[in-house]
């Protein structure tokens, strides 16, 4: 609700009172929405930040960062956005995308975390939910077989969209199992 016009020249306090007043009230009414109450304990502390989805990237001046909410371009829903200096950048504060047996997310800082599963038997080439646009750094493996077999997993080759992973038993036998990844790179 816009808020009353007033004084005016020429209005004197039996005119404006009520428009004042009114004034006052909108004014208090969009304050609660999202604030402590006036008079109570945490008074002018935000209950919660609420945000419209952007458009573009918004300009701040110089000097200046700014949080923002934009749809994401993977997931779809509304995520949480961070504008550097004048607006140069916008980078999507946490974006992540999860499919079949993994994900991703992407920091603030560009850095991308990938999860997934898999099953080996002797050699896999498993493929990343979304290629690392510069480099993947680093894969850990992890088996989740839990059987007697003792199984040894390892990285031979990491490329942007993926990796070979090899697998032996302790007996040297490559048994098929199971084995989770996680990957970070930029």
């Amino acid at each position: 609700m816009a808020l009353n016009n007033v004084p005016l020249a020429g209005q004197n306090l039996l005119v404006t009172r009520d428009p004042i007043n009114q004034n006052w009230v909108t004014i208090n009414t969009g304050f609660l929405a999202n604030h402590n109450e006036l008079g109570t304990a945490g008074v002018g502390k935000h209950k919660y930040l609420q945000m419209p989805v952007q458009a573009a990237v918004p300009i701040t001046v110089a000097a200046e960062a700014g949080f923002y909410a934009v749809t994401g371009t993977t997931s779809g829903v509304t995520e949480l956005a961070f504008s550097r200096d004048a607006g140069i950048t916008g980078i999507a504060f946490t974006e992540t995308a999860l499919a079949g047996n993994g994900g991703w997310t992407m920091l603030p800082s560009g850095l991308i975390l990938q999860w997934g599963f898999f099953n080996i038997a002797g050699t896999a080439h498993p493929t990343f939910p979304k290629a690392f646009p510069s480099a993947c750094y680093s894969v850990t493996l992890t088996v989740a077989d839990v059987s007697p077999h003792n199984h040894f997993v390892m990285v031979s080759a990491v490329v942007a969209a993926g990796f070979t992973a090899q697998t032996t038993s302790r007996s040297g036998v490559p048994d098929a199992t199971d084995v989770y990844y996680q990957a970070i790179g930029v």
